[in-house]
């Protein structure tokens, strides 16, 4: 690029770029009007044009631009935290990645976010997702069972919870036992215990007390005072309320209301 001689301006040109040339430091705010340049150029020839970004702010940019995309992101070791039983690996960024049981059961967290279920031996088991765990150490997560979404809670007093939309809701206490399910229509059945003998019975009918007389059992209903001679037990397959008559007489009651009549197999 060649620049013309300063005298080929007029005077008020030349005035006017100098002006603005003055008023534009090197380095700063961009010139107001670039057609001063090559007047620039012819006034202060071993400087940058003042309307181009320095060479230094640049060179810092492109410095700074190549750290935020190339960067390697910083690597925190993940904290441990004790909820209740359990032992808890937390990502600097929040998330849950390894919780253990006091069995030494683990969960590890998959790349694409649900976690390996594994045992003592570190064998797959199964594989959840949804999992979620609260201060106290409750945990609740969600897996598949023959096909069928299955929500499952365990809770520290040794009580846990299975969900599915066969059964519902069926909860169990501390040592496996049965303690509540559906019985149809949004209601539930609620069962007590004496030992491993079941003794009462909160159910469609009312509430039902086992009572044991010379070596016979039959069942009374507080609310209506109707005796039934037999006994009441649970399927621990289905769930499902069943009852046999000393007369003969079987019938069982589904986790969704239904009263059916035991077939002769099912005795």
């Amino acid at each position: 690029m060649t620049y013309s001689d300063l005298s080929s301006f007029s005077i008020d040109d030349r005035g006017a770029a100098l002006e603005a040339a003055n008023s534009c430091p090197m380095e700063s705010t961009a010139m107001i009007d670039k057609r001063f340049n090559e007047v620039y150029c012819l006034t202060k020839p071993h400087q940058n044009a003042c309307f181009l970004a320095p060479d230094s702010l640049l060179l810092n940019q492109l410095y700074e631009s190549g750290l935020s995309q190339n960067e390697p992101q910083m690597c925190y070791p993940d904290r441990i935290e004790k909820r209740g039983p359990l032992e808890v690996s937390v990502s600097d960024q929040g998330e849950i990645t390894k919780i253990t049981n006091a069995a030494g059961v683990t969960f590890e967290r998959l790349p694409d976010g649900k976690y390996a279920m594994k045992d003592q031996d570190g064998k797959i088991m199964q594989t959840v997702e949804n999992v979620k765990i609260d201060g106290s150490g409750n945990m609740q997560y969600d897996t598949m069972q023959n096909s069928k979404r299955l929500h499952v809670e365990f809770n520290t007093d040794g009580s846990f919870v299975l969900e599915n939309e066969d059964t519902g809701r069926i909860v169990f206490d501390q040592a496996g036992k049965v303690v509540e399910t559906p019985s149809g229509s949004g209601r539930v059945r609620r069962y007590q215990y004496e030992g491993n003998q079941l003794v009462g019975i909160d159910g469609n009918l009312g509430h039902w007390d086992r009572v044991e007389k010379d070596g016979q059992v039959s069942w009374k209903n507080r609310d209506t005072g109707a005796v039934w001679e037999g006994d009441f037990s649970i399927d621990w397959k289905t769930h499902a309320l069943e009852y046999r008559g000393r007369n003969g007489g079987a019938w069982t009651f589904t986790t969704d209301g239904q009263d059916l009549p035991l077939t002769q197999t099912q005795k």
